[in-house]
């Protein structure tokens, strides 16, 4: 299963970190930029939200399985840190180019 690329358990310094205000902000920041509303399939089976949250701390408990490396995790978990609701909708809007 894909999810053996995570760490079986989370570092005490992630979960520090998890509970400031900065990060904790991101429990409220959706990972799809609010098409979770629309009317589209693969959103109306999913039954748990996908916050940004769920996914920086995923993503730093990946890096913290392969490297084990402080600094690469709690980067891993800061990666998303300044994404603003609705993330690139706002890219849309502004007729902004996405990579």
């Amino acid at each position: 299963m894909y999810t053996s690329i995570y760490a079986d358990e989370t570092p005490l310094f992630i979960e520090q970190l998890v509970n400031t205000t900065e990060i904790r902000r991101l429990c409220d920041v959706g990972m799809h930029c609010g098409v979770e509303y629309a009317n589209f399939p693969i959103y109306q089976q999913q039954k748990i939200p996908y916050s940004r949250l769920t996914h920086s701390v995923g993503v730093s408990k990946i890096v913290w399985n392969f490297t084990h490396d402080i600094r690469q995790a709690i980067s891993g978990l800061l990666h998303d840190i300044a994404t603003p609701v609705f993330a690139h909708t706002i890219d849309f809007l502004c007729h902004r180019k996405l990579l």
